[in-house]
């Protein structure tokens, strides 16, 4: 089985991910704007936090499932 996402903005750091098919939101993903480190942070449909990415000068962190 497979599933074709579609990104609803071609700004892939905010956006939304759908499911092409049947059109269900699969996550949502959002990056503040701004100087300093910034955290794009990726939800699931129901908006629990499922992963994050860290962008620090002294080096990048990624979170997936609170680990």
């Amino acid at each position: 089985m497979s599933i074709d996402l579609v990104f609803l903005s071609t700004n892939v750091r905010n956006t939304t991910v759908v499911d092409s098919a049947t059109g269900e939101v699969l996550f949502d993903i959002s990056t503040p704007s701004g100087l300093g480190s910034r955290t794009t942070t990726i939800k699931d449909d129901l908006g629990k936090i499922v992963g994050e990415y860290e962008r620090h000068w002294s080096g990048d962190r990624v979170t997936v499932g609170g680990k």
